[in-house]
């Protein structure tokens, strides 16, 4: 059982106490990656997830590779060779799982969308430069002929032109059109254009786009069938860290610059479903990251999340994390242990049920 923490909520003007409970962790199993082939050398974001084949697949960004990783062997697969020919990827960024063994994925080196099936590239579609916007998020998802997945209009952000700005893309790569879609937050930071996209996760069910801003706390939503961008919840959690600092020119090379920035702010990690809750998890880097030289172990970064109740997100329930969190896995979460081991490891955690808390 989890414990309660009382807090002191503002609703329309007026204060009252919520209770909120914390929700426990519990480790049910984990893998360790074969290092006897195929090797990575890290996982980066959110992990595409195939439930039916005990198998994900992400990008890694270091040796620029699309990778495939079984959650029950640790077997490492390579999804195509580096190179910049017709059958190669030069930097994937981002992966879509369109069905069981074919995905979309986006070279950003190239600035294409290459459609893989069966192990294969089949073909070649232009990017989304010549749309003047970037694309953001390691995992896309896919529906209906188009790719959803977050993204930046530079020319708006760089003028911090919030209002008008769209966060949200739906790609219709085939034909080479795109569709600018939700808003942005009413609580998002205005102290300039850094961080400035949403961390997404597509529900099929509900039809429905739910995202958080890279140094936010909201929870928006876009329904594609009503084409409609509401905001569902503006829950801050305990450890939240709301920025004070705003970036002035590069911190690059510069260790206590980017320090002062770092542990000014909280940064988004991912947003999952399991069952019938909604998930958003975080992370706060503490001092030991930078003198560590960027050492992601518990204790130099705070990795903790909230658990709503789907669909109005009510009953907000918070969790730490002991790791990176990856995305979910037949209802547990995905989530990097030892880092700086020799061996890169996933452990599968269940969140601990709680008792319903009200207002």
């Amino acid at each position: 059982m989890g414990l309660p923490l009382l807090l002191l909520m503002s609703c329309k003007g007026e204060d009252y106490e919520r209770e909120i409970d914390i929700v426990e962790i519990i480790r049910v199993g984990g893998i360790t990656v074969n290092t006897d082939g195929d090797q990575l050398s890290e996982f980066m974001g959110d992990l595409v997830v195939s439930e039916s084949l005990g198998l994900v697949y992400g990008v890694d960004l270091r040796i620029m590779k699309a990778y495939q990783l079984s959650l029950e062997t640790g077997e490492v697969l390579f999804l195509a060779p580096k190179g910049r020919g017709p059958e190669e990827l030069n930097i994937p960024a981002q992966i879509t799982k369109k069905a069981e063994n074919h995905f979309l994925i986006f070279d950003n080196g190239l600035d294409v969308i290459a459609e893989l099936n069966d192990g294969t590239i089949q073909k070649k579609y232009p990017g989304v430069s010549e749309h003047n916007v970037w694309l953001r998020n390691f995992k896309g998802f896919y529906n209906d002929g188009f790719i959803i997945t977050g993204i930046v209009e530079p020319g708006k952000i760089r003028a911090m032109d919030f209002e008008n700005a769209s966060p949200i893309a739906l790609i219709d790569y085939k034909n080479g059109k795109i569709f600018k879609k939700g808003k942005f937050s009413p609580t998002i930071d205005n102290l300039d254009s850094d961080n400035k996209y949403p961390i997404v996760y597509f529900d099929e069910g509900m039809n429905s786009v739910f995202y958080v801003f890279r140094t936010d706390y909201t929870v928006m939503k876009y329904d594609l069938n009503t084409d409609i961008t509401t905001v569902l919840e503006s829950y801050s959690p305990t450890k939240f860290r709301t920025r004070t600092l705003a970036v002035q020119g590069s911190s690059e090379g510069n260790i206590s610059a980017a320090m002062a920035l770092g542990i000014d702010v909280s940064l988004i990690m991912g947003v999952d479903r399991i069952g019938d809750k909604l998930i958003v998890v975080w992370k706060n880097f503490n001092e030991g990251f930078y003198e560590n030289m960027g050492d992601y172990s518990a204790g130099n970064v705070d990795y903790f999340g909230v658990m709503y109740d789907l669909p109005n997100l009510d009953n907000p329930r918070e969790f730490t994390l002991p790791g990176r969190f990856f995305g979910t896995y037949k209802n547990k979460l995905l989530i990097e242990e030892e880092y700086g081991s020799m061996d890169l490891k996933i452990g599968f955690y269940e969140l601990e049920s709680t008792s319903e808390s009200s207002p």
